[in-house]
């Protein structure tokens, strides 16, 4: 249904924060996506997904709110990806996979704060474990 409503969209404001949404989406649901969320996960997949949602309606109600909150959030994921990158893929450190939850948390907070988060979570928690886990390589 995200997916539907996504590519629905012909707002040319909200064309790269859609494509964002897009790609946190594919991100998050494909093939194998169960296995490698784990089961005790999947409940909270289902409210990052409904966030995805909830996101793009504020988005087509605000698009450069949006466009703005996406670019805190993306920097964020980029500097994740650098750190990530260190170790081999499956032969990191549980605090990744732990960082990279975080992360899914601080979309839900940024984009879609009455869905709540599972543990509490802001920009500079994110950084704070970023420099966690720079320590570990």
């Amino acid at each position: 249904w995200v997916r539907r409503r996504l590519d629905e969209v012909a707002n040319p404001l909200v064309a790269g924060s859609v494509a964002d949404m897009r790609l946190h989406l594919d991100d998050l649901v494909h093939p194998g996506f169960v296995g490698a969320t784990g089961l005790g996960r999947l409940g909270e997949l289902v409210r990052y997904v409904g966030g995805i949602e909830r996101r793009l309606d504020k988005a087509l109600r605000d698009p450069h709110g949006d466009s703005a909150r996406m670019g805190r959030v993306r920097a964020l994921e980029q500097e994740f990806d650098t750190v990530a990158s260190r170790w081999p893929s499956g032969l990191h450190p549980v605090e990744v996979t732990e960082v990279r939850w975080l992360l899914e948390e601080l979309r839900v907070a940024t984009f879609a704060e009455v869905l709540g988060t599972a543990v509490p979570v802001s920009e500079n928690k994110v950084r704070a474990a970023l420099n966690r886990l720079r320590r570990l390589v």
